[in-house]
């Protein structure tokens, strides 16, 4: 465009460059160093409100809110030493007293000489993008609003179905592991037992699948012997195994069978795998699992003669929600959560896991993959239950404010020849500690009048005793703040009796 003006006569260069000021949606103004105004085009006019005939002559002070006078005489300064000002954004005030948010670009106006004689500001109304911008920060702060109240309101939902399901878990397992009783009073409670940790399983996909949507998953990781893992999952479903009459084979033949994970979540990775074959494999069929190395990664298999999944659903497998909506048939029962909470807790550790089936009917395989590492040397062993000093009498102090839980936890802990003090709230433990010694606090976090980690930290400090946190709240955060407290474990309600029992066992001998 410049090239063509250039052959153009000055005064028609001068006629096309003031129609395209004339013409211009932005404010155009022209202002001598001391600030009056000498131009204003339509953009100025349509912006501020003023028309020509009325801001000509006039102060460009007109325009400035009072708190900005300092701003206005910096500008002026640094146009008089010739200086461009860079686009900024800042505030103006309209004829009607509005104040209206602008960007602003200040250029000198030199004479023949490279005198400066004044200046050229162009100013954009940016109203409209500002309160686009506030409304946007406006709704994401509402969305992390609401993101927050809805995290909050599902860990206090957790908290509160898991509190009146332990008394109901511990008195089932204690009871169960009664070998008096009828075999058919056995089954029974073990069914009950069974049915008890399928809703916590309910409620911990829940929790999980929104902690990982947020981000809010925390990974421990480690060396981790997958083959033993393995071994140790299939050990929780042998009851179901045995009931269900189904034949398992394991091909265990990893020659690097260690990666660097989290225990604890690859151990639920590996648990959803095998739920799944045993849940949707029927009476009389067959699981295998089989461990390998592809190049330098570790393979899992878990293939079953089950129910098969269609070859239309089989892409959309680890979507959440999708057995609930028609991968299963409801008879099967769960929410379908399980898979898709195992893939994002791989993903998230250099894992993949992949499904495969020849359709309905003809079982299907899930392969597991993590890059394998190089086995460790052998870890000291634990000391096992029976090696650790026979007979000892422990007393434990027992802290929780709900009743059935406090009843039955005493009588059970009573029932293996340990001594136990209780108490339902802070001011009692404190009070009963004073009293006397116990070796192992057992200890819910949320109490009628305060908190069990100001508990812990106090009988750590005076005492230097352990303790065990027993609570409904199980977030990353929950388990950081208890260990910060000096809680040894922090187990999540509900808990197995036998789990407690050999927690405490292991706290109090360390």
């Amino acid at each position: 465009m410049a090239a063509n003006l250039a052959l153009l006569p000055d005064s028609e260069v001068a006629a096309r460059l003031a129609a395209i000021v004339a013409s211009s949606d932005d404010a155009i103004v022209g202002k001598t160093l001391d600030g009056t105004i000498t131009s204003w085009n339509q953009g100025a006019q349509a912006i501020f409100g003023y028309t020509a005939e009325e801001a000509i002559g006039q102060s460009i002070w007109m325009l400035i809110p009072p708190d900005r006078r300092d701003e206005e005489q910096r500008i002026l300064q640094q146009l008089g030493q010739g200086h461009r000002v860079e686009t900024f954004e800042t505030v103006r005030l309209r004829k009607d007293g509005r104040p209206i948010d602008v960007s602003v670009t200040i250029s000198p106006i030199v004479d023949a000489g490279g005198k400066v004689i004044g200046a050229s500001k162009i100013a954009r109304d940016i109203t409209r993008q500002k309160q686009l911008l506030h409304d946007l920060e406006q709704a994401r702060q509402a969305a992390e609003a609401a993101s927050a109240a809805k995290d909050r309101f599902l860990a206090i939902l957790s908290h509160e179905l898991r509190t009146p399901l332990t008394p109901a878990l511990a008195a089932a397992s204690a009871l169960e592991a009664r070998r008096s009783l009828p075999p058919d009073v056995v089954e029974d409670l073990a069914l009950i037992r069974r049915n008890i940790q399928l809703e916590v399983r309910l409620i911990d996909d829940l929790l999980d699948l929104t902690r990982i949507a947020s981000g809010q998953i925390s990974l421990h990781q480690e060396v981790v012997d997958v083959d033993s893992l393995i071994q140790t999952a299939l050990r929780a479903f042998r009851s179901e195994i045995e009931d269900r009459q189904l034949r398992v084979s394991t091909y265990l033949q990893a020659r690097e069978c260690h990666v660097w994970a989290d225990p604890a979540r690859l151990q639920q990775i590996v648990h959803n795998l095998l739920q799944n074959a045993v849940k949707f494999t029927p009476r009389g069929g067959r699981i295998t699992i089989r461990s390998d190395n592809v190049e330098d990664r570790l393979r899992v298999q878990v293939s079953d003669t089950g129910i098969g999944i269609d070859p239309e659903v089989l892409p959309t497998i680890f979507e959440p929600l999708q057995q609930a909506e028609r991968t299963i048939p409801r008879r099967f029962g769960g929410m379908g959560l399980g898979l898709a909470i195992a893939r994002k807790l791989a993903q998230m550790q250099r894992g993949t896991i992949a499904a495969a089936s020849e359709g309905k009917d003809r079982g299907a395989t899930f392969t597991l993959e993590f890059p394998a590492i190089a086995t460790p040397g052998p870890a000291p062993a634990e000391p096992k239950p029976e090696d650790r000093p026979a007979g000892r009498r422990l007393r434990i102090l027992l802290v929780e404010d709900h009743e059935d839980t406090l009843r039955v936890l005493v009588r059970l802990f009573r029932s293996l020849g340990w001594y136990v003090g209780s108490a339902p709230t802070v001011s009692a433990t404190l009070q009963l500690a004073e009293r006397e010694h116990f070796d192992v606090l057992v200890s819910d976090l949320g109490l009628p009048d305060g908190s069990g980690l100001a508990v812990m930290q106090y009988l750590r400090s005076s005492r230097a005793m352990k303790g065990i946190a027993v609570s409904g709240w199980g977030t990353e955060e929950d388990r950081q703040r208890s260990r910060e407290a000096g809680f040894s474990e922090h187990l999540i309600k509900p808990v197995d009796f036998e789990l407690l029992r050999r927690t405490i066992e292991r706290v109090a001998s360390a």
